[in-house]
């Protein structure tokens, strides 16, 4: 309890002592925020009395501003006066310049002018009648010229429409030769295709059958049923004729690849054939006698149709026997095969029949095409003799105009020398006459601008008085007017300070009183 009892007296006296201190910082703190209270009043007047100075400086700036305004306006008025005088000067100066020099190339005109009418020389008037008698003689001349001319043109013009034709006939039989020869090569080109089969042809080269023609290359058939035959043939088409049976044995002893068929030589014996029925064979013609055997075993019992056999006419028909139309389709009593061509012999027959007749062709177009150019050079010849006849007659003919024109332009500049004279002579006189009175004009000018350029210089010197006036005066005004600004602007200054010192001693006592 005792030591109890002084920790207690210990700590009673420790708070004695800190009361005591508050106390007196209260009592600082209350001495001190009735200073910042006298200060926050005195610095409240002070915002006042510079707010009513502020006011009245800013009232007095716009009129100051109205007054350097109306100075400065003054100033530019006075400024452009000047300007306008000056630029008055200017422009005389400059027109005072202009017509001196005027008077000045007037007067080197009018001097040129006298010198050249003076020198000036009329022209012989004789030399203009001799030049007339003259071109009359040329006249006659160049005339029978012209016509001996005109005769020989006459005649080189038929020549070259003869020429022309022959032309034409020639480049015509060769356009007709040349379009053969093409579509002779090319048919020829398509029928050596279709001779192309590889396998076959190794095989022929071989056994040296490959130089060997084909049977189709022995027969020729009537127009129109080349396809009914390469119905029948087919690949027997390209069948090669053998010599012996010896090479028939060498054949079968080494087949070859590809579908193909031989024939021995034999000449044709046709069987009997069935009434009212036109055997095949009747429109096929062999070129060799010697497949003719082959022919006739080949189109043994079959028959050329038009159109599509009834059922009577198939009914009618023999047992083994064929009947072919101009489509290829084949026909027997029981039955039909349409035909399809081989891609590889299409056409082969008709093109070798079209071949054929393009090679004719070919013949009677070159004759023809010779002889046309045996006529285009005969006229080309002809026309070059009459030519060179007509060039000598225009060499003639342009001697004579040449001739006439160096008369003509003899006489043409005799004349114009005379012309020009007259007209040069009255048009100097004229000018001359025209010189006189713009120098007059000019004289006048001159005198007018000189005292312009007086009056101006006066002017000038009184608008520049007056300048000098105004300008002090601007000067003035814009020195009231920076003042004005200055004190403005200080007044500002100031009453922004007083407010930041209003407003740190209210945020004083606020921070005391808390």
């Amino acid at each position: 309890l005792e030591e109890n009892r002084q920790r207690l007296e210990s700590r009673h006296t420790e708070r004695r002592a800190q009361l005591a201190e508050w106390r007196e910082q209260r009592a600082q703190l209350t001495q001190a925020l009735h200073l910042w209270v006298a200060r926050s009043a005195a610095a409240r007047r002070r915002v006042h009395e510079l707010q009513q100075r502020q006011l009245a400086e800013n009232d007095r700036l716009p009129q100051t501003e109205q007054a350097h305004r109306a100075a400065q306006e003054r100033l530019d008025e006075a400024r452009s006066r000047v300007l306008r005088a000056q630029g008055g000067l200017q422009l005389e100066q400059a027109a005072r310049a202009h017509v001196e020099q005027n008077l000045q190339a007037l007067a080197q005109r009018r001097e040129r002018l006298e010198g050249e009418l003076r020198g000036l020389r009329e022209p012989a008037v004789a030399a203009l009648s001799e030049a007339d008698r003259r071109l009359v003689e040329l006249d006659t001349s160049l005339a029978a010229a012209q016509t001996d001319l005109n005769q020989a043109q006459t005649a080189t013009t038929a020549l070259e429409e003869q020429r022309a034709a022959r032309n034409e006939a020639l480049a015509e039989a060769t356009r007709e030769r040349t379009a053969a020869e093409a579509q002779l090569e090319t048919l020829q080109q398509v029928q050596a295709a279709a001779e192309e089969n590889a396998p076959l042809h190794e095989w022929l080269d071989k056994h040296a059958l490959a130089v060997l023609p084909r049977c189709w290359q022995k027969i020729r058939i009537d127009a129109g049923w080349e396809t009914a035959v390469e119905s029948v043939l087919r690949e027997r088409l390209h069948a090669l004729e053998l010599g012996d049976a010896a090479a028939l044995a060498a054949l079968t002893a080494d087949r070859p690849p590809v579908m193909a068929s031989v024939f021995e030589r034999g000449a044709a014996s046709a069987g009997p054939a069935a009434p009212g029925l036109a055997p095949l064979a009747a429109h096929v013609h062999a070129m060799d006698p010697a497949v003719g055997g082959a022919l006739a075993d080949w189109f043994a019992g079959v028959y050329s149709l038009e159109g599509i056999p009834d059922a009577a006419q198939r009914a009618a028909l023999p047992p083994g026997a064929l009947l072919v139309n101009r489509n290829g389709d084949r026909y027997t009593r029981y039955t039909v095969g349409f035909h399809a061509p081989d891609p590889a012999d299409a056409g082969i027959l008709a093109r070798q029949a079209e071949i054929d007749a393009l090679e004719q062709r070919c013949r009677e177009l070159m004759e023809h095409h010779a002889a046309a150019r045996a006529g285009a050079e005969q006229a080309e010849a002809e026309t070059q003799a009459r030519q060179d006849g007509l060039e000598a007659a225009r060499r003639r003919l342009a001697a004579r105009q040449s001739e006439r024109h160096e008369a003509e332009l003899q006489r043409l500049k005799l004349s114009q020398a005379l012309e020009r004279y007259r007209e040069r002579s009255a048009q100097i006189r004229i000018e001359l006459a025209e010189l006189a009175v713009q120098f007059e004009r000019d004289s006048l000018r001159l005198e007018d601008c000189g005292a312009a350029l007086v009056r101006l210089a006066a002017e000038i010197d009184a608008e520049r008085g007056a300048l000098e006036a105004v300008s002090a005066a601007q000067l003035a005004a814009e020195g009231a007017l920076a003042a004005q600004r200055r004190a403005t602007q200080q007044a500002e200054r100031d009453l922004q300070d007083a407010v930041f010192g209003e407003r740190e001693c209210v945020s004083k006592i606020a921070e005391m009183e808390n």
